[in-house]
């Protein structure tokens, strides 16, 4: 099953739909009415905000045509990658910049026209937004299609909160469709507290589940979607002292209740691949596209290991490796990372019998057999990485057949 799953995700059938597994809610799974079929979906990728929308590009000021990203070279850098999983990126706003005004994100389309009457804040048509546009659910759904078709996952992002509270004022909220200036239809937003916290205004609110059920409608036959309701969005609540000296935002800004935790994951996690636009550093102490080279690289050698072992039977079982770090399946399979740069030996304790060992260096992405192991009992048991393996190691252990 572990083929023909692998088979289907790389030869362009559409993979899906994905459910939660029922043995290891940890991870996705493929539906099926075959219990030993459910193997696990690892989903893993690089994201970036104009992988949707046009109209990103470096400075201030945009340019008379937005910019438009080469969304099947972004498919291709994926694959490279071993990468299988989007989030598609909603940007609500048609004027607003980021990183202090260091690049402008300007994004088309918009759910809604342009017909006017009247001008916006960025001197163009004002927007109706009772009515939306069928420009933007085509597309929607040409690029979740493309996605499929590579064999990749895609979440569509319904709503994006991190530009309406911290992307640099005031086209934070006066460069979205919902402020007054904007649009034919009266609806006047002030803060993102108008527009993504409950209860809304009536109108808003009319317009946002009009908004969702064409989403819904557009992409819901797909089998690579999955929906994520917002991106950074808030609970209300003031802001932090230290994090708007931090940002340079007024301490009456409005935000979100989540704001502490999300930026602490931010400090840990790698959200954002900004080296795949080109032109964009979006600040001095940026690291270069090469240096995320090898974190990209190893994003999707974990998802081939994944993909390899019975990763829903397998849940952390740090206790067994003198490393703390051990995926098992106890006296069936075994996963264990060796951390340290060092290389330096570990004890693991796989239960008694043969095993096949392989082992992977995770700076040169190569592969080791291990030969056979045969476990005499349950005393934990040395490992020493080959000496051809330089940094962090991973060594797998799976019992022998027969």
């Amino acid at each position: 099953m572990a083929e023909e799953q692998r088979r289907d995700q790389h030869s362009g059938r559409l993979p899906g739909p994905l459910e939660i597994s029922g043995d290891n809610p940890r991870y996705f799974t493929v539906r099926t009415d075959n219990p030993a079929r459910r193997r696990a979906v690892y989903l893993t990728g690089s994201h970036i905000w104009n992988n949707f929308h046009d109209g990103m590009g470096p400075g201030a000021t945009p340019p008379a045509e937005p910019e438009r990203l080469d969304y099947d070279a972004y498919l291709d850098f994926l694959a490279a990658h071993g990468h299988n999983f989007i989030r598609l990126w909603r940007w609500e706003q048609f004027r607003s910049q980021a990183a202090g005004g260091a690049f402008h994100l300007n994004m088309t389309p918009q759910p809604w026209p342009r017909t006017g009457p009247g001008t916006a804040k960025d001197g163009g048509p004002k927007f109706d937004l009772s009515r939306l546009d069928p420009a933007y659910f085509q597309r929607l759904r040409e690029r979740v299609t493309r996605a499929g078709e590579r064999g990749m996952y895609v979440a569509v992002m319904l709503f994006e909160g991190w530009a309406l509270h911290l992307s640099p004022a005031p086209d934070n909220v006066e460069g979205h469709p919902c402020h007054p200036a904007n649009n034919v239809n009266g609806v006047g937003i002030t803060s993102i507290v108008d527009y993504h916290v409950l209860p809304l205004d009536p109108d808003v609110r009319a317009l946002q589940e009009a908004y969702i059920r064409q989403v819904v409608d557009t992409v819901h036959d797909l089998p690579n979607v999955l929906y994520e309701v917002a991106n950074e969005s808030s609970g209300g609540g003031a802001v932090d002292q230290e994090m708007a000296a931090l940002l340079g935002v007024p301490l009456d800004t409005e935000w979100g209740d989540s704001t502490g935790w999300q930026y602490w994951v931010i400090d840990f996690v790698i959200l954002m691949d900004f080296g795949l636009i080109d032109g964009i550093q979006p600040a001095p102490d940026t690291p270069s596209f090469a240096a995320f080279e090898p974190a990209r690289h190893a994003m999707g050698d974990t998802r081939r290991y994944a993909e390899r072992i019975d990763l829903i039977g397998m849940p952390p079982h740090g206790e067994l490796s003198s490393t703390g770090y051990a995926l098992a399946h106890p006296g069936r399979e075994y996963l264990i990372l060796q951390p340290s740069e060092a290389g330096e030996a570990f004890t693991a304790a796989p239960a008694a019998g043969t095993y096949t060992a392989h082992w992977y260096g995770v700076n040169d992405r190569a592969s080791r057999s291990g030969g056979e192991l045969t476990v005499p009992g349950d005393e934990p048991v040395n490992f020493a990485p080959p000496p051809t393996i330089n940094g962090p190691a991973v060594l797998h252990l799976k019992r022998a057949s027969g």
